[in-house]
This record gives C-alpha cells, sequence and structure tokens, in this order.
C-alpha cells in the first residue's frame, strides 16, 4: 500500500511538471512571435546578400543603418517578454481539470479546507470523504497538448511562410551571389571598404571519393597561429571563388619556393575563380589588393601504391580451368589487376611467338585501406603454354596509375590430358612452334618423319592423313597468320586422336 502512495505521489508530480510545461509555452510562445519574425528576417536578408548590397558606392551609411535597425528590431521583439508570468498551482490544477473534462474539480477539492469556524468533527469527516471520493476519480488525468497562440502578436500570419522563405535563402546562400550570416561584421572587407566575398574550398581527386573540404578562418586572431593544418590527398584541388572588385591573388609557398595564382578573368569582373593542382605541402595566402585576406596551412597525404599478394599457392580447379586466390589492398580502392603468366625456361632473344602469353583479368573489390580476399578462375587448357611449367605474377593498379605486383609463383599450368602418345607428341610440337616460329623447320621435320612413320605403323587411315596435312600446311605457310591456322590444325587432331 505505501508504495502504491508512492507511486501515485510520483505520477502527480510528473502530471503537474507536464501542465506547468505546458502552460508555460502557452504564455511564452506568443511573446516569442516578435522575436521569431525577427530572427527570420535577419536570415533572408543576410543569406540573399543584404549586407554586400547595403555597401552602396563604397559607403556604409546604408551598412550600419540595417545594423542598427535590426538591432532595434530585435529589442522590440524583447519588450512582449516584460509580461511573462509563470503559473502558479491553482493554474496548474485548472489546466488539469479542463483537460481532463473533470468539471466537478476533483483535483482542486484536494487541496481545498474548510475555513467555517462553526466546523464540526461531523463536517470534518464529511469533507474528507468528499475528497477521498474525489480522489477516486483522477485516474486517467492529463495535462493535455499545448494550444500556443501565436495570432496576438502576428494576425496576419507571417510565422508560417517566412520560414519558407529562409530555406529558398539559406539555398541561395551556396550560390556566387548569395550571402552569409558573418557577412553582418566583416562583409565592408579590410581594404577601404571594398564589399567582398570568398568561398575557397579544396578538391581531392575525383577517384578517391571524398567530399570537397571547405576552407574557414586559417589563423586564430589571438594568438596569430593555425587553427588547424587542413589534410588533403595527393592531387588535390585548390578552388577559389571570389565576389567583389581589385586585384586578387594566391600565394603559395612550399619547400619548393613561393608561386602566385591569379584569375584569368579581368579585375573589373565581380565574379573570378582561381584553380590549382597542390603538389607540395605548404600555405596559402589570400591577397586582395595587396593586403591579406586569410591565411591557410595544408598538408598532402600521399597516395600509396596498391599491394597484391597470393593467398594461395596457385592450383587447377577440378573443371581444369586455372585458379587463383589472392588479397589486395589499397588507400582508395584497387581499380584493375591482372595476373601475367610466362613461360619457367627463358626463349631465346630473337624467338618469334606465335601467340602471346596467357593474362587473367582478376576482379578487384572496391574496398578502401582494407585487404580483402578474391579468387578468379580460367580455362587455358587450350593454350599452347597449358601442361609445361609456367610463372605467375600479380599485378594491381590504382586510380592514380600506381601500380603493386606480386612475387612470382612456378606450377604447371593446368591443360588437357592426352593419353594417345601420338597426340602428346603433336601437342608438344604444337608448343614449341608456337613459342617459336623460327623452329619452324625443326618441327615439320619431326613432322615428316613421323607422317611416314604413320603410314605404315598406324592402323588409323584418318589419322596419317591428317598428319599429312599438317605437315602440307605447315612447309606452305607464308606468314604467321597461316602459322597460327596450323597450331589450331594441331590440336584439332590431337582431340580426334584421343576420341
Amino acid at each position: 500500500m505505501e508504495k502504491q502512495g508512492y507511486g501515485r505521489r510520483f505520477q502527480f508530480f510528473a502530471l503537474k511538471t507536464n501542465a506547468w510545461l505546458v502552460l508555460v509555452w502557452e504564455t511564452l510562445w506568443p511573446l516569442l512571435v516578435p522575436v521569431f519574425l525577427v530572427f527570420c528576417i535577419f536570415l533572408i536578408f543576410s543569406w540573399l546578400g543584404g549586407w554586400r548590397l547595403s555597401l552602396f558606392q563604397n559607403s556604409e551609411i546604408w551598412l550600419w543603418a540595417f545594423r542598427a535597425l535590426f538591432a532595434v528590431g530585435f529589442l522590440v521583439a524583447l519588450v512582449p517578454l516584460r509580461w511573462l508570468k509563470l503559473p502558479k498551482g491553482n493554474e496548474i490544477s485548472r489546466k488539469i481539470e479542463n483537460e481532463s473534462q473533470l468539471r466537478d474539480r476533483p483535483l482542486t477539492a484536494q487541496n481545498d479546507k474548510l475555513i467555517s469556524s462553526n466546523s464540526t468533527d461531523f463536517s470534518e469527516v464529511l469533507w474528507k470523504e468528499h475528497q477521498e471520493r474525489m480522489k477516486a476519480r483522477l485516474d486517467g488525468m492529463t495535462a493535455g497538448p499545448p494550444r500556443a497562440n501565436g495570432g496576438r502578436f502576428d494576425p496576419a500570419l507571417l510565422r508560417s511562410f517566412l520560414p519558407l522563405l529562409v530555406f529558398a535563402a539559406f539555398c541561395i546562400s551556396f550560390s556566387p551571389i548569395g550571402g552569409r550570416l558573418g557577412d553582418v561584421y566583416t562583409v565592408a572587407g579590410t581594404v577601404a571598404g571594398d564589399p567582398i566575398r570568398y568561398d575557397a574550398w579544396i578538391s581531392p581527386p575525383n577517384y578517391t571519393r571524398l567530399s570537397p573540404i571547405f576552407l574557414s578562418r586559417g589563423v586564430d586572431s589571438e594568438t596569430a597561429a593555425f587553427k588547424q593544418v587542413v589534410k588533403v590527398p595527393q592531387g588535390s584541388e585548390l578552388n577559389l571563388r571570389f565576389v567583389g572588385q581589385g586585384k586578387i591573388s594566391v600565394e603559395v609557398i612550399t619547400s619548393e619556393g613561393t608561386s602566385t595564382l591569379e584569375s584569368n578573368s579581368d579585375e573589373s569582373s565581380d565574379n573570378r575563380d582561381i584553380k590549382a593542382v597542390l603538389k607540395h605541402d605548404g600555405v596559402l595566402k589570400l591577397t586582395h589588393r595587396g593586403a591579406e585576406l586569410e591565411e591557410w596551412a595544408y598538408a598532402l597525404s600521399l597516395d600509396q601504391p596498391p599491394s597484391i599478394g597470393f593467398f594461395e599457392h596457385p592450383s587447377g580447379a577440378l573443371s581444369g580451368s586455372l585458379q587463383l586466390t589472392y588479397t589486395v589492398q589499397d588507400d582508395y580502392g584497387v581499380r584493375e589487376g591482372k595476373a601475367e603468366i610466362r613461360p619457367k625456361k627463358p626463349q631465346s632473344k630473337d624467338a618469334r611467338p606465335l601467340v602471346e602469353a596467357p593474362s587473367v583479368q582478376l576482379s578487384v573489390p572496391r574496398t578502401r585501406g582494407k585487404k580483402a580476399v578474391s579468387k578468379a578462375t580460367k580455362d587455358l587448357t587450350h593454350h599452347p603454354l597449358a601442361g609445361s611449367e609456367v610463372t605467375i605474377q600479380l599485378t594491381a593498379k590504382d586510380a592514380a596509375g600506381q601500380v603493386g605486383v606480386s612475387e612470382r609463383r612456378t606450377m604447371t599450368l593446368p591443360g588437357r590430358r592426352f593419353g594417345d602418345p601420338l597426340a602428346k607428341a603433336l601437342v608438344e610440337q604444337r608448343r614449341i612452334l608456337a613459342l617459336d616460329a623460327n623452329k619452324r623447320q625443326h618441327v615439320s621435320d619431326l613432322l615428316y618423319a613421323v607422317a611416314n612413320a604413320a603410314q605404315e605403323n598406324l592402323e588409323n587411315a584418318n589419322a596419317a592423313i591428317s598428319l599429312a596435312v599438317i605437315y602440307r600446311r605447315l612447309v606452305s605457310a607464308r606468314n604467321d597468320d597461316q602459322l597460327r591456322d596450323v597450331l589450331e590444325l594441331y590440336w584439332d587432331v590431337a582431340l580426334g586422336l584421343e576420341s
């Protein structure tokens, strides 16, 4: 029972606190409406570039006039706050009773007392019984939602559509003709009262997929030290947009020396841009008519080359395809990867290969700064190098053009297994011819000997005829394209002998 009593007391306390807050808001909001309206007008005026436009013919009269107007406006808007009165206990009780539709005022009855001087014990008992019965009706009470009447000082409902204009002005503030809130005290500039505005940002390279970094005030006015050093990727581009008249320039101070960036537009133009790629760590100084406006320090983070390596030793899949499992890693993601396959036995310098060494395009996951494991398979059983000893090296290339390579691994390139001795010999001679067309005479002599012996020793007449056809095509070939056709004929005959 005692716990239930504490629970009911806490419930009453929370209900009264909520009702007090509702009453405070209903009283305060109508008094704050004038402040809200003046603040909205201030935002619209600032973001539409009103402070810059108020510098008419380089005169600050209108600028100070608008400053004074807004200052007076805010002070006048605060006047209604003198009528603010906090709600009292009986007002809180009446609020709860009215919102809960308790017309016989059971909550008020809990605080009322008998004031008759002729009260008797019976009347007191009767009054307590009345309070107990009223208390039983207090369940389910509510303070209701706030119903602030904002039209007391705004009968024209300006508070309804001024926020829409504020949002539109905010969007315009990002354009060259827009303004900033800070223009209220900085628009006069530092040189002869010129109306100016500048926006500076550094755009990282597109391949990094990083957002532009806007440059705010770079130097602390009290300590004359840099607030922070802006860190950007190597190859980032400085962008400066200047609105105003007079000569502007940006000095780039690095360990390599000092260079000056100027706009290509005429000084009489109101809108000018400066762009430059940052190549070294340094300091940027923006000057207007010879006077320094702002200074920023920046540092470039080097783009590390990608890394790639074997996660497992190259192997052959059950289907006979080459299987590669590898790891890749890069700061901003690898763009492409490739596996280069070369014969293990070095070729002579004057060798004339008929086919290019095989390569495998690797799928590269787009991870940023993290090591990822991937897998690639490719069927190379038809290639002349299949079944021979080869070396495999993986290469990865990022968007900046940097290349990373792995160590070389040696393996027997998976190929088709032939059981017929003559088919094996044809595949071997095909490989020799494919790797060096200069050995054509050696291959043709061996084929001639085999073809003559086959006529007497082979039971399959078609095989003997096929060998003779290969020989005649080989000796009559006049260019490398015809020799490549002979390589295909070698393969087809070997498959026919195996079947």
